[in-house]
């Protein structure tokens, strides 16, 4: 199902299952603080159990002290957005991802192009809105977001958020499965992508997560946002 010719059949089924075992068991979590004065700070964490990391360096041919992520890609790509402060990416074991970085001014860095099209913040009133919209129209945009990952396994995974194909969620998890195996399903289907914004004021209104005190937290199932079948709308309001 997923759309490999058969002339490199070979090459990317190992691929699809080395991403896979990436996207599988790798755990994400997303924090983020919204300043009074249009400044922003936030840190990102992302790793990989030991055993899914020797499976996956075995596969790609990889040493056992080479890092799964690439740092130095990821720190670059923040570096050199409008409004971005200090950005730092490290692996505190080559099985894991760290990140934290400071936003000095969050207009206009949503403001950027391919941003400004997922992203949206504005005042009126008193009341600050920020809204999060994610759909296969933007799958380039969201690819953008993803630095150091190579584009062959995209290309070889061929999620339909990011341009591959039309299929609904049944029909690229059997795909999925039919590579990775339906003993990997389970835990594919359980993974998430954890996100939590906190910001400088009461929150008045919500779409989509939950609130506790000033903080909005949302988690998003790891098969919705490699699908996107149905966009998904977020957003967040505060005083």
């Amino acid at each position: 199902m997923l759309p490999i010719s058969n002339s490199g059949a070979g090459r990317a089924a190992m691929v699809v299952a080395t991403l896979g075992l990436l996207v599988t068991a790798c755990s994400g979590r997303f924090d983020a603080s919204i300043g009074k004065n249009g400044e922003a700070s936030f840190s990102a964490k992302a790793g990989l159990p030991a055993v899914m990391a020797a499976k996956l360096r075995a596969l790609s041919g990889m040493s056992a002290s080479t890092p799964i992520f690439d740092a130095a890609a990821v720190q670059r790509t923040l570096l050199v957005r409008k409004g971005m402060g200090r950005a730092v990416a490290s692996c505190p074991d080559p099985d894991s991802l760290s990140v934290s970085a400071t936003i000095v001014d969050l207009g206009a860095l949503i403001a950027s192009p391919d941003l400004s099209q997922l992203l949206h913040l504005e005042s009126a009133k008193g009341v600050s809105r920020l809204s999060i919209s994610l759909s296969r129209d933007h799958g380039q945009d969201i690819l953008a977001l993803l630095p150091g990952i190579d584009p062959g396994l995209v290309e070889a995974l061929s999620p339909p958020a990011l341009g591959g194909g039309d299929y609904s969620k049944e029909e690229y998890r059997q795909a999925l499965a039919t590579i990775l195996g339906s003993k990997s399903m389970p835990a594919f289907d359980a993974a998430s992508i954890e996100l939590a914004v906190t910001v400088p004021g009461a929150i008045v209104a919500s779409s989509g997560g939950r609130v506790e005190g000033s903080t909005w937290k949302v988690d998003i199932p790891l098969l919705d946002l490699l699908v996107l079948d149905k966009p998904i709308e977020l957003s967040l309001s505060w005083s």
